[in-house]
């Protein structure tokens, strides 16, 4: 956040006390954060969260989704109030498969179903997926040269361009995406025409068993992304490198900072729910976000050698130009 929005102030909040995060029962966590946010009279106005579960997890800890409604709810005041909520879309793919940092539950064993990933996945939050930077951006660099005689050539492209994290494309974990599996939780009224037209258009190259495996009428996440591969950040006074929708999140939340210092200094309110201003610019003019249409999130994280655990998983889905469950409406020109 610090590094995009240079000079904005900004902190970072913690919570103790009782709550579900493990140890099981032992540790505060996202409701117990929004309430204090809730009482709070001048909180931040923009907040990125790194953390989440699994819906499946909030569902097997509790009994029911009960947590993530209460949870919603506090969310949406924080809207009314105007204050942006930015969440990373998980690190381990659709499924979530082999992903050790589950915050309250235990490791998600098996490629399917999916699981959608939350508080990303609420309609008052803003999801934010990765990407990282390649020459392979385009569909037609992954491909070869035909009709030539001798050994096989790859067509080689020269312009830098941005793809989804995942394992297949050669990155140790994939980023999270897809649609909320609860009946509550469907494609709010600005994100559905979205949804609609991926699910037409690209219906030869979902998923089987929708329905079951997923929802498609759920809210769809991510909403957009950034770069989230070898982000540079200065850590105990070394340089270092770090990976995820954890490092994405703050990018675009540091965009959002910047913007609402200048709507501010222009005596405008702050941003707030940005969800239905993002579906609307990118409607109303494409070009505010670049898509990146090449990728997907079938995979989970690179497992060890005696992992139980997938790495490579045969479903999930596959990046697509205006919006898609992968890359959201891809990176803001910004």
């Amino acid at each position: 956040i610090m590094g995009i929005g240079a000079g904005v102030p900004t902190y970072f909040w913690s919570v103790t006390g009782p709550g579900p995060a493990k140890p099981p029962g032992q540790g505060a966590y996202i409701l117990e954060w929004a309430l204090q946010i809730s009482n709070t009279t001048n909180p931040p106005l923009v907040t990125s969260i790194s953390y989440g579960d699994t819906e499946d997890g909030y569902y097997n800890k509790f009994g029911s989704f009960s947590y993530i409604d209460r949870t919603n709810t506090e969310l949406m005041k924080m809207a009314s109030r105007g204050l942006t909520v930015i969440g990373g879309s998980g690190d381990a793919g659709a499924s979530n498969v082999g992903e050790a940092g589950n915050d309250i539950s235990d490791t998600d064993p098996t490629c399917t179903p999916f699981r959608p990933f939350f508080p990303s996945n609420s309609p008052y939050v803003t999801s934010v997926s990765s990407t990282f930077l390649t020459k392979n951006a385009l569909p037609i660099c992954r491909q070869n040269l035909t009709g030539i005689p001798g050994p096989v050539v790859p067509i080689e492209c020269n312009d830098v361009g941005e793809v989804a994290v995942s394992v297949s494309d050669g990155i140790y974990w994939t980023t999270g995406g897809g649609f909320s599996n609860m009946s509550t939780n469907p494609a709010p009224s600005w994100q559905a025409p979205f949804t609609k037209y991926y699910l037409q258009s690209y219906s030869s190259y979902l998923p089987p068993n929708a329905g079951s495996w997923w929802n498609p009428n759920g809210r769809g996440y991510p909403d957009v992304s950034t770069v989230g591969h070898n982000l540079v950040m200065v850590l105990n006074g070394s340089v270092v490198t770090v990976d995820g929708t954890s490092a994405s999140g703050p990018v675009f939340a540091g965009l959002v900072s910047l913007l609402n210092d200048a709507r501010l200094n222009a005596g405008l309110p702050s941003m707030g729910l940005l969800n239905p201003f993002l579906y609307k610019v990118k409607s109303s003019n494409p070009n505010s976000f670049r898509d990146v249409s090449v990728g997907s999130n079938k995979d989970g994280d690179i497992q060890g050698r005696c992992s139980p655990f997938a790495t490579l998983c045969p479903y999930g889905f596959f990046a697509a130009p205006v919006w898609n469950p992968v890359t959201g409406l891809g990176t803001p020109s910004y």
